[in-house]
């Protein structure tokens, strides 16, 4: 039997996610592109998001997040009291300040496709990881010239 695949635009997607998840759901989505290496892999991993506590919002937290026909999924690293900011596993600089408001959902597990194995993606080894991982692209990028 041959399944077919459809793509839909955060525009479409964004709305029902919202609703799924604010009822107490949670929706599966598939990882695209690079930033979240090596922590997520497009094409392997898939994340379930659910509804977020703001209140309870974590540095090292994954959030989904849709602002200006934008969807993203990285990882929070600094909290205010009027948001926070949030950039990708495989990034040193920040996507900038985010409202709370474009929160859509946070991400408390990922199952690898080839596995799977569930693992969560907010643990203290995780959040060291991800330390690691941030020295080793700036050690990468000091001895490429950048």
């Amino acid at each position: 039997m041959q399944h077919n695949k459809r793509v839909f635009s955060p525009y479409e997607l964004v709305p029902e996610i919202k609703k799924i998840v604010n009822d107490g759901g949670v929706f599966p989505l598939a990882v695209t592109g690079i930033s979240m290496r090596p922590f997520l892999t497009e094409g392997v991993d898939t994340v379930f998001i659910e509804k977020a506590d703001k209140s309870n919002l974590k540095c090292g937290d994954p959030v989904f997040i849709y602002r200006n026909n934008c969807a993203i999924l990285h990882r929070v690293y600094k909290i205010t009291e009027d948001g926070f900011y949030m950039k990708g596993d495989a990034h040193i600089r920040s996507d900038g300040f985010f409202s709370f408001d474009d929160i859509v959902g946070v991400v408390k597990y990922a199952i690898n496709g080839k596995t799977n194995k569930k693992r969560k993606l907010n643990t203290p080894l995780i959040r060291f990881l991800v330390k690691l991982n941030r020295i080793r692209i700036h050690i990468f990028n000091f001895f490429k010239g950048k």
